[in-house]
């Protein structure tokens, strides 16, 4: 009696597992397009914003100091942007301008009012200084970890684009 049950179970037990292999592959693919979709999109993101950085970096504003008209170019390069803003950096790491904040407000200087990374692992740094020393030191643009902006007081990424005059 149980000799014709042996194969039948056999078959049925062979198909249930070939048919959750190829479900497991379907899945396993789908999320792969999926992450590769996501990646193509991140990158094409952060290609327009340094585009737009850069544009702003070769400003004839900053060759002459007018902050305040620089302040309101870059206000309008965010402005169709959601949750972006700009921050231009002395030196010294003190913000000159923030496009979060109206223009003469007092700002932050991350390279003093940093935090360091809280522990456990997992949590945040205030502010991202080494970045902004990075692009200065290198003269290149940097992206950010994640971290919570002294400003916006929430996580965020940067791109830190170094913006050079007269050295």
């Amino acid at each position: 009696m149980l000799a014709p049950l042996v194969p039948l179970l056999a078959f049925t037990g062979a198909a249930i597992w070939y048919n959750i292999t190829l479900q497991d592959k379907a899945l396993r693919r789908s999320m792969l397009n999926t992450v590769q979709a996501l990646s193509l999109a991140v990158d094409q993101e952060w290609g327009t914003v340094q585009a737009t950085l850069d544009t702003l970096a070769a400003s004839e504003y900053l060759d002459t100091g007018d902050f305040q008209a620089f302040y309101a170019l870059c206000a309008r390069a965010v402005a169709s942007r959601p949750g972006a803003w700009i921050i231009l950096f002395a030196a010294s790491g003190q913000q000159v301008i923030n496009t979060l904040r109206p223009f003469a407000a007092t700002l932050p200087n991350p390279f003093m009012d940093a935090g360091p990374r809280v522990e456990p692992a997992g949590e945040l740094p205030l502010a991202s200084p080494e970045t902004v020393r990075r692009a200065f030191a290198t003269g290149q643009p940097v992206y950010s970890d994640l971290f919570i902006g002294l400003v916006p007081q929430r996580p965020t990424i940067s791109i830190d684009v170094p913006v050079l005059r007269h050295g």
